[in-house]
């Protein structure tokens, strides 16, 4: 029986997906999806800002994760 992974890329922007079987990567299933994280949060702060009037800084949300080690999202 073959053994099959899925290898996930989420970059800044664009995701990228790879199937591989037996330790192969399958080239010819390979996808990339032009929305990654930049394009997800701007997306985020664009309905914040239409639906709430309030702009998200970016930069600070980051920060707060990476001081606090959130990992329980």
């Amino acid at each position: 029986m073959a053994k099959k992974t899925l290898i996930v890329d989420i970059g800044s922007w664009t995701i990228d997906i790879m199937p591989v079987i037996n330790k192969s990567p399958d080239e010819s299933k390979c996808v990339t999806i032009p929305k990654g994280l930049i394009t997800c949060m701007r997306s985020i702060n664009e309905q914040c800002v239409r639906q709430l009037k309030l702009f998200i800084p970016v930069q600070g949300c980051l920060l707060e994760v990476v001081r606090e080690q959130y990992t329980d999202f």
